[in-house]
């Protein structure tokens, strides 16, 4: 028997006070300590660099199906080529709010949410 604990995917710190907080530690020395700041920054540039990767397969993926879009589209795509971009479009933006902690809802909960009354008024 398979016992699943959900972990929590939130750290209540932001990163420069969890950075601080590690290299305050007393074990560590000064040279682990000038490593852990090289690391921390490797990991901030490879963060973003897969953030600005991530946004980019967002802009392309929306690109062919965006009903609003201003610049010229020098390749037409086909119906099936569309269907996949817009497939890669959801996928993409799936895994970014996954990333981002953002909770599914089923049709369910929104269904039961909009009928129950609220504690304040939308006009």
């Amino acid at each position: 028997m398979s016992l699943e604990i959900e972990k929590p995917r939130f750290i209540p710190y932001t990163r420069s006070d969890l950075k601080r907080l590690l290299l305050a530690q007393e074990t560590l020395s000064t040279t682990d300590r000038d490593q852990f700041k090289v690391v921390c920054e490797l990991l901030t540039h490879l963060y973003h660099a897969q953030f600005h990767d991530s946004l980019e397969t967002l802009k392309a993926s929306y690109a062919p199906v965006n009903p609003d879009s201003d610049t010229l589209r020098p390749f037409t795509f086909s119906a099936d080529e569309t269907a996949a971009q817009e497939e890669q479009l959801f996928e993409s933006l799936d895994a970014l709010l996954n990333k981002a902690n953002f909770e599914q809802i089923t049709r369910e909960d929104l269904h039961r949410s909009m009928s129950e009354s609220l504690c304040f008024k939308l006009n």
